[in-house]
């Protein structure tokens, strides 16, 4: 529903699951090319983004920044 908002632009989802966001990345792709998807779960990084995900607002990015940075 809120990315049939014009202002939002874009969600954060925290499920370890990554089905929910695989299915919301395919849902909202296919009307909002400009809507961005991030990962809020650290273990699910990689796996998020080869997913579809545009990135990572991450808990670890906080604490050790630059490991994380030269990590990705």
């Amino acid at each position: 529903e809120l990315a049939h908002l014009p202002k939002v632009i874009g969600i954060k989802e925290c499920n370890p699951c990554l089905h929910p966001l695989t299915e919301m990345i395919h849902q909202i792709k296919k009307f909002r090319s400009d809507f961005y998807f991030f990962t809020g779960d650290d273990c699910n990084i990689f796996s998020s983004l080869l997913l579809g995900a545009d990135g990572v607002i991450s808990v670890l990015g906080n604490i050790i920044p630059q490991e994380l940075k030269q990590f990705l």
